[in-house]
């Protein structure tokens, strides 16, 4: 996200986050929070994704089975939002393929070991056909999803 970008004829199914988009993507990228990467077809805004740093918790990475002394890094997808007019053309699917791509290759430099988020209920069947997997306990939220870089 540039700061560029027409966001005004944004709309997705979550009037939050055409909010969010429009009034604090922007600000938490300058901040360093998270950064936004806008999808784009045909000069139309389809699609965007933030992404942000974070860590699992330790019970969490128990019930992944991944081993480990210290925090396990993960990349956080806080929002994924697809314009109305191109729901059900796999946009939300590919940005997700993108965004899992993208830790992949930043656990080479940096460290990552897998994709989180933290869903809306309506949404978990998305995640878990895209691979991600249930990591709750008593702690977490019943919508917590992971998906290990490190499987095939």
């Amino acid at each position: 996200m540039t700061g560029t970008e027409n966001l005004s004829n944004f709309r997705c199914s979550k009037p939050e986050f055409d909010e969010y988009l429009r009034v604090q993507a922007l600000y938490d990228q300058n901040e360093h929070m998270g950064q936004t990467i806008i999808f784009i077809h045909e000069q139309q805004i389809v699609g965007y994704v933030v992404l942000a740093m974070a860590h699992m918790p330790s019970a969490e990475r128990t019930m992944l089975k991944i081993d480990s002394h210290g925090s396990v890094p993960v990349l956080l997808v806080s929002h994924l939002a697809t314009h109305k007019q191109y729901e059900r053309r796999n946009i939300g699917r590919n940005m997700l393929l993108w965004s899992i791509n993208y830790a992949k290759e930043i656990s080479h430099s940096i460290g990552c070991r897998a994709v989180l988020v933290k869903s809306h209920p309506d949404v978990v069947e998305f995640y878990q056909k895209n691979g991600f997997v249930h990591a709750s306990t008593e702690t977490s939220s019943p919508n917590t999803l992971y998906f290990d870089i490190k499987q095939k």
